[in-house]
Order: C-alpha cells, then sequence, then structure tokens
C-alpha cells in the first residue's frame, strides 16, 4: 500500500514533502488476570516490544499517509504470546469546497486483546483478522454550511472463532451528516446512518438510526455539545429448531460531551448510546461514559488519567440466553519526556467486568478483576525528510 501512495505522488514534489518517522518502545510489567477470567486468574508477566512507522506526504491539497507497526508480546504463559500487525493508509485530496478521503486498514492480533471491550468472549485465545475500506466526501455548502457522506465496509474473520462463540462478520456502514454554524460559538447537527450486518451464525441485520444535537462554546475555558436520536433495526436469525425468525428492536441514542482546557490540563468527558456489530453473532445496544484528564506537572513531566465503563446489550445467535457485558477500564500514566526524542512512561491500569456467562442452560451473574502495572521505554527518530 506504501508503494501505491508512493506512485500517486507528483515527481516535481517529492524533493520536498516525503517524510518517513520510525519509533520503538518497550514494554515490561505483570498483569494479576490477563485474560479477565471470572474462575482462574492468571497472572502473567509480560514483555511487549513495539516497532512503529509512518511515511507520508504532504502538500495544501493532497495528503498520503502510511502507518505500520508490530506488537511483538511475550507472557510468562506461552500460550499468550502474540505478534500483532497493523496497516492503514490515508489518502486525502482538497478543492476549494470539497474534501474527498480514502482510508484503509488491516489489523491481526490476538482476541486477547480485541475482544476483551468487545464482546469479553475469552474462553480460548485466537487470532483475529480484520480489514476495512472507507471512502468519505465532505462539501461545504455555503461558509457555515456543510455535509458529509461517509462508506465503510469492515470484515472480520476468527480463527477456530465459533469453538468460542464467535463468529465472522461483514458490516456495511453508510453515514450523512449536515452542520451548521449559527454564529461563532454554536453549531447544530444531524446525522443519519445504515448499518448492514452479516454474521456467519446465519443472522443477518438491518439498522437505521437518527440524530440530532448541538455544540456549544460556553465560555473560553468550556465546551459543550450533545444530541439525541432514534434507531430501528430488523434481525432475521435462525430459532431454536433451526428455522428462520424476524426480530425487531427499537429505541433512543444519544451522545454527550464535554471539555475544559486549562493554562496546564485538559479535562474530556463523554457520553453515548450506539448499535454496534461483534462477534458474538448480533448487534448490540453500548452505553459509554468515559473521561480523561491530562495535566503538565513539569516541562518534563506529564500526568494522564483515564477511565471508561461501557454497557453491552445483544443476544447470541439463534436468540436465548443473554450475554450483557459490562466493562470498566481506568489508567493512571506518568510520562517524563527530558531528553529528545526519548520518553519513558510508568502506568496503573484497572480492569473490570461483570457478566451474565451461561452455564448449563442458566444465566449465572459473574465477574473478573485485573491490576496491571507497566514501564515502558519509547525511543522516536527524528523526522527524515525524503528525497531532499
Amino acid at each position: 500500500m506504501l508503494l501505491v501512495a508512493t506512485c500517486m505522488i507528483p515527481l516535481s514534489s517529492r524533493a520536498a514533502d516525503v517524510y518517513l518517522e520510525p519509533s520503538v518502545s518497550i514494554s515490561g510489567g505483570y498483569d494479576e488476570n490477563r485474560r479477565l477470567d471470572p474462575e482462574e486468574p492468571d497472572g502473567q508477566t509480560g514483555l511487549e516490544l513495539i516497532g512503529e512507522a509512518e511515511a507520508g506526504w504532504r502538500t495544501r491539497t493532497r495528503e498520503a499517509v502510511f502507518n505500520a507497526a508490530a506488537h511483538v508480546n511475550r507472557y510468562s504463559d506461552s500460550e499468550l504470546d502474540s505478534t500483532d500487525w497493523f496497516l492503514d493508509l490515508d489518502l486525502l485530496r482538497r478543492w476549494r469546497r470539497d474534501e474527498v478521503g480514502l482510508f484503509a486498514s488491516y489489523r491481526r492480533a490476538s482476541t486477547v486483546t480485541t475482544e476483551l471491550e468487545d464482546t469479553g468472549r475469552l474462553r480460548g485465545d485466537r487470532i483475529r483478522k480484520d480489514w476495512t475500506v472507507s471512502p468519505s466526501w465532505t462539501h461545504k455548502l455555503s461558509r457555515r454550511t456543510e455535509t458529509t457522506l461517509d462508506y465503510a465496509f469492515t470484515d472480520v474473520m476468527f480463527q477456530d472463532g465459533e469453538a468460542n462463540g464467535l463468529f465472522d462478520y461483514r458490516e456495511h456502514f453508510i453515514e450523512s451528516r449536515l452542520f451548521h454554524r449559527l454564529d461563532r460559538l454554536t453549531g447544530v447537527y444531524g446525522t443519519a446512518e445504515y448499518t448492514r450486518f452479516d454474521s456467519e451464525s446465519d443472522t443477518t441485520s438491518d439498522d437505521v438510526s437518527v440524530l440530532v444535537g448541538v455544540e456549544r462554546e460556553l465560555s473560553r475555558v468550556l465546551t459543550v455539545g450533545a444530541a439525541i436520536g432514534a434507531q430501528y433495526s430488523e434481525t432475521d436469525s435462525p430459532n431454536a429448531e433451526g428455522g428462520p425468525a424476524r426480530s425487531t428492536d427499537d429505541g433512543f441514542i444519544y451522545e454527550g460531551s464535554a471539555e475544559w482546557t486549562f493554562q496546564r490540563s485538559v479535562l474530556t468527558a463523554e457520553a453515548a448510546r450506539s448499535v454496534e456489530s461483534s462477534g458474538v453473532g448480533s448487534l448490540s445496544v453500548v452505553d459509554t461514559l468515559s473521561a480523561t484528564w491530562t495535566r503538565a506537572l513539569t516541562r518534563q513531566w506529564d500526568l494522564n488519567i483515564n477511565g471508561s465503563a461501557s454497557w453491552r446489550e445483544f443476544q447470541p445467535a439463534g436468540g436465548g440466553v443473554s450475554e450483557d457485558r459490562v466493562y470498566y477500564d481506568a489508567e493512571a500514566r506518568l510520562e517524563w519526556h527530558g531528553l529528545p526524542r526519548w520518553g519513558v512512561d510508568l502506568s496503573y491500569r484497572y480492569r473490570r467486568q461483570e457478566f451474565d456467562d451461561p452455564g448449563d442452560g442458566a444465566v449465572t451473574e459473574d465477574t473478573a478483576d485485573s491490576s496491571a502495572v507497566w514501564l515502558t521505554l519509547r525511543y522516536r527518530w527524528a523526522r527524515m525528510d525524503l528525497f531532499r
């Protein structure tokens, strides 16, 4: 993909605009329950080596950025060892009133890192592969009004996923958004979304949602936004006898945000309800609440504290037993950047999951907790301007 992006660059502009930014980091630490297993907590000593590189080309009207990363994860239990790959390509072209973009990504990673916050299914460590292609178009109708149209196709595949209740799926997503600025401080917007979900569990769903909202700068330090809307979905899936069955669902959705910006710190808070695809074989209704606080302690030290909670409501393929999840995640990170291109992070992370675990036809409440401490050393090379 990097070759494709580079070939799109006119030869006359390569000398000044093509760059490369590589970086590397190594982390070591201990997680008392890496898999978040409620029955047999598995304390793990871990080592993670990450290599990343960003290559790109930018001008006033064109942009092409390619990112590649490899995460080599090693644990005291070798069954958790994995090498994860992440690739993405972002292309952008601007005109006076229009902006056209194309985003493509590929990920190959362990379900230990990809499924905890999604489905909570970790009865076995498996490889998840997914790729996404997403074109977009933004058009400025006037100085105050613009409209955006996005499409995304996502394909997700699990290695031996069905043995652990995970099903391959594909998603088509279309979103249209209209934004209008009433004045310098206030803007209003509306969105309409359509999702087509097709799972290997023989389940297909069509979901439509609309949302209207407002954004307002209340003061020099505080900006807020709020929106509310409704969604409706139809799902075809096999019933208990294996025959076809159709079900419908509707409800309200919302999103809200607030950002406080001070001289040396920033505090953000967000809340949202959305309908998302999942590897369980159905759409899920997700409520999310999150907050982040960053503060510059000195010129060399920063503190970052973030936390989130998510509630997922969904049915497994074929209906029947509920598999709802509640997931909490909080992290405190102390960052040092006293030397050029070097950085050191010390972090503590707490996770908790509450879920309904079906067993022998019955639903039993269960929880799992984890505390982890990690120390990370980072190095970023100076930006390399190629062909200059």
